[in-house]
């Protein structure tokens, strides 16, 4: 049985993250969450990313997210909201469309909603 390696949770980066945003540390998130762990453990992978669409659903409604962290969620959930099965497609594009509602003014953030849609 393997074991998942020992790194910090999605709920551990996401309160780092959301004190030390910048584009670095999002793309490396973005990166380690696309990629997974490296070791050929697809089970471990798809822990990660249902884990990391948990955590964004539970704080993507927190007022006055940073824009950068909410271009990662919107990039999470558009790419990893539906692939194990939990949340329909419908539930997670309305979960978007009230970040774009939300948001409107942030012309990233907008790009970030337009491109989870494709």
């Amino acid at each position: 049985m393997s074991s998942m390696p020992d790194i910090p949770s999605p709920q551990t980066m996401n309160k780092v993250f959301e004190h030390a945003v910048n584009v670095k540390v999002a793309h490396n998130l973005m990166k380690l969450i696309a990629e997974g762990f490296g070791e050929d453990d697809d089970s471990a992978d798809s822990q990660l990313r249902s884990s990391a669409v948990e955590s964004y659903l539970r704080i993507i409604s927190e007022p006055k997210l940073p824009s950068v962290f909410l271009q990662v969620i919107c990039w999470v959930l558009g790419e990893y909201g539906t692939a194990d099965g939990k949340y329909s497609a419908s539930f997670i594009t309305g979960k978007l469309c009230d970040v774009a509602e939300t948001y409107s003014n942030d012309e990233c953030v907008k790009v970030s909603l337009k491109l989870s849609f494709l």
